[in-house]
């Protein structure tokens, strides 16, 4: 009895649950507030010291907000432009506000501005933005997708017919 006791001791027991974890039947209590005015000021540091290394990563989506005022920002990692044959693709990033490195907000009204600004030349006839995942994990790349039409437009064509009579 005694060796079967001594060699349970001696292989480590296998936990049924991950450390810090509570059991599924456990109930939850909840926690009392610190006692003392010292207490509740000793606790505050640790929640503005987790919110300063969120500041210094990254833009990435903000899980804290919902609702309205929530908004995903992100890092333009690259410019990418597709559908251009004649177009140069300096004339387009000419109308584009947004280069690399800048940190873009999908709610911007400048990204339908852009959309605008490009029909608005003439050159194309369908122009379309949307982003691509990226190589990191807040990084995203900016696709432009447009549709060039002829650049000979016609807007107002006149004919006539005259008749001297002399």
């Amino acid at each position: 009895m005694l060796a079967a006791a001594g060699s349970a001791s001696a292989q480590p027991a296998k936990p049924d649950r991950l450390e810090g974890q509570r059991p599924a039947n456990a109930p939850v209590a909840a926690s009392a507030p610190p006692a003392g005015p010292g207490a509740a000021a000793a606790a505050a540091p640790k929640v503005e010291a987790s919110a300063a290394p969120a500041a210094a990563s990254p833009p990435a989506p903000s899980p804290e907000l919902h609702g309205p005022e929530a908004s995903l920002r992100y890092l333009i990692e690259e410019i990418e432009i597709q559908g251009n044959t004649r177009t140069r693709r300096r004339v387009v990033e000419h109308f584009v506000p947004f280069h690399r490195g800048d940190v873009l907000d999908v709610d911007d009204p400048a990204l339908e501005l852009t959309r605008y600004r490009l029909l608005g030349t003439g050159f194309f006839r369908d122009v379309q933005l949307s982003l691509r995942k990226g190589s990191a994990r807040g990084r995203v790349i900016l696709v432009i997708e447009v549709t060039e039409r002829n650049t000979l437009v016609v807007t107002d064509l006149a004919m006539g017919l005259s008749a001297d009579t002399d």
